[in-house]
């Protein structure tokens, strides 16, 4: 882990120092790099960037080093826990005296100036916790536009979506970060839900535009998508929003009403005599797991223990705390 000390300014531009910008890269330096010369144009720069890298670990110096030059610090970090969840609580404990946490995905083009975008909003709404961005995917064209709203439409949202959002660190801290139990799917949903629930503000925030270009390779994707694996995560991390949003009940019957990714389970088993029992076992894991984040509260010293390999077993890369 380490810290580099902006070097003298280049072209002069607004800085903003009480926003810290988080990346979360995994096996995408060159679209780490694309994305960080996208924030190297931004008119409004963020006070910090933090890149949390869960991949090779090879040094990223080369990569941030425009950045350092433009009086941004920089923060690269190396998790050897796979989890995006719990690198998203990484970045906001070396977030340091920032105010406001911006999250982007490792593959995004910028549209707008999302740093002022989203300050904007929190300058204008003191009690805000959160602005959920706009974003533009690029399967379907320019002008299709996944918009952060749920019935009813208005200002403010109960949901977002994760390449591109921002928190008020007072409040993301108030209610215990992201659960870092959750690996892969969905983090972001379960985190929402908990700000609702505590009667916390998440603006709609139309104004920040990015494009999520959806890399087909890094991140999620490096998993087979109808693997045993694969299969495995979507159980455990269903099963784990589950327990934590509606109770310990719920999450028996996840497996059941989400029949389609149970029997995925079941069928890419790697023995043909033993499917039964590995299916089986890989759900009773996810239970357990399951009961064991509901019963936290406080989900960001568990993410920095995962990072050093505390508590993760070495086999599974599973959590055993």
């Amino acid at each position: 882990m380490r810290d580099r000390l902006p070097m003298p300014l280049g072209r002069r531009r607004k800085i903003r120092p009480d926003v810290a910008l988080i990346v979360v890269t995994y096996l995408r330096d060159d679209m780490l790099a694309g994305t960080v010369a996208e924030i190297v144009k931004l008119e409004t720069l963020p006070g910090r960037v933090i890149v949390i890298d869960q991949g090779d670990g090879r040094d990223k110096e080369s990569i941030l080093a425009p950045l350092a030059t433009l009086g941004v610090h920089t923060t690269y970090v190396y998790s050897r826990y796979r989890s995006i969840s719990a690198a998203r609580n990484i970045g906001l404990e070396y977030a340091g005296p920032c105010e406001i946490v911006l999250y982007l995905d490792d593959d995004v083009e910028i549209i707008s100036d999302i740093v002022a975008n989203h300050a904007d909003y929190y300058d204008n709404e003191r009690d805000l916790a959160g602005v959920a961005g706009h974003v533009i995917c690029e399967p379907h064209s320019d002008n299709f536009v996944r918009q952060n709203t749920v019935r009813p439409l208005g200002d403010y949202v109960q949901t977002g979506r994760g390449c591109h959002m921002s928190f008020r660190v007072s409040h993301l801290r108030e209610i215990g970060g992201f659960n870092a139990y959750i690996c892969n799917n969905g983090d972001e949903t379960e985190l929402y839900r908990r700000l609702a629930r505590a009667g916390k503000k998440i603006r709609n925030g139309s104004m920040a535009l990015i494009k999520h270009l959806v890399c087909p390779t890094g991140g999620n994707r490096e998993v087979k998508h109808r693997s045993h694996d694969n299969y495995g995560r979507v159980v455990r991390d269903g099963m784990i929003r589950c327990v934590k949003d509606r109770g310990p009940w719920a999450g028996v019957v996840w497996p059941i009403k989400n029949w389609r990714a149970t029997a995925g389970l079941f069928r890419t088993a790697p023995t043909r005599t033993m499917k039964w029992w590995i299916a089986s076992r890989e759900i009773a894991r996810g239970y357990r797991l399951a009961i064991l984040s509901r019963n936290r509260r406080d989900y960001i010293d568990l993410s920095l223990q995962f990072a050093t390999g505390v508590g993760v077993d070495p086999v599974s890369g599973l959590p055993t705390v």
